[in-house]
């Protein structure tokens, strides 16, 4: 029951406001999500656990964040433009402020453990994941704003944000979080000079670093072309070929039942495909 009170603190601010206007952007966004959390839902109706599974568990509490957060979304959209200019001016400065507490945070921990990865709770790539986020947000709010030296303070966010990622040594990451920023500035700038120039210094940053500084995460992602290789040699004891694996049996498992599945059908429907050599 504790995830299913914010639908009600929500509907407050719908039935008192005269002018509900909500953005595009907010209304894609929420259906998205809303989407999302939906389809996990049915699934769950449609296919009730015959015990304690920790899979529906996850499915249940994931569903209603997701329909909340739609909800939440929706409703931030609508007030948008009734929000003061000083709480809208607080709200991005909080947002900043959590980025490089967060960053800090990671230095402690890396600092700590500096013989390990950067993770939470032994999981590297989810944390990797999460503060690319936000990363990219505080990025994009930054951006927004009308700072003088407003593209000195992205460019120390993107560094301090690579610092912190080649730390996690999550290869994904490290590939995808140059070319989020590459598409970010493109759409918005159309390649000017500032844009050239930040992303040249970013690139030679980023080499700089790998060579000198995080020779463990350079190592991983020269690993890739290895990995794939033994993948292909029957070899997939490794972490790619273990995503591979996985891919795999879940577009089996798809083809199997394109209308849904129970979590016992899905894991006797991938269970062969584990098993192969």
């Amino acid at each position: 029951m504790r995830f299913i009170w914010p639908f009600y603190s929500l509907q407050p601010p719908f039935a008192i406001s005269k002018s509900w206007v909500i953005s595009r952007d907010a209304a894609l966004t929420s259906m998205a999500v809303f989407c999302i959390g939906l389809s996990q839902a049915v699934w769950l109706w449609r296919f009730p656990a015959s015990g304690m599974l920790e899979t529906h568990n996850e499915y249940l509490t994931s569903a209603t964040r997701l329909l909340c957060g739609a909800v939440l979304i929706m409703m931030l959209g609508s007030l948008h433009h009734q929000i003061s200019h000083k709480v809208k001016v607080f709200a991005k400065g909080l947002l900043i402020f959590g980025f490089f507490y967060t960053s800090s945070i990671g230095l402690y921990l890396h600092a700590q453990s500096p013989d390990m990865r950067l993770q939470i709770n032994t999981v590297s790539t989810i944390t990797a994941y999460i503060y690319m986020l936000q990363s990219l947000l505080t990025v994009y709010v930054i951006h927004k704003t009308s700072w003088r030296y407003k593209y000195v303070a992205i460019t120390i966010v993107i560094l301090l944000s690579l610092w912190v990622i080649f730390l996690t040594e999550t290869r994904a990451t490290l590939l995808s979080y140059p070319l989020f920023l590459l598409l970010f500035f493109c759409r918005r700038h159309h390649l000017t000079l500032k844009t050239i120039l930040l992303s040249g210094l970013i690139v030679v940053v980023m080499a700089t670093a790998a060579s000198h500084l995080f020779s463990t995460a350079t190592a991983r992602l020269t690993d890739i072309i290895n990995e794939i290789s033994n993948y292909q040699k029957g070899n997939g004891d490794t972490s790619l070929g273990s995503r591979i694996s996985m891919w795999k049996a879940g577009i089996h498992t798809m083809l199997q039942s394109p209308g849904g599945q129970s979590t016992d059908v899905r894991f006797a429907n991938a269970n062969p495909i584990y098993q192969q050599p």
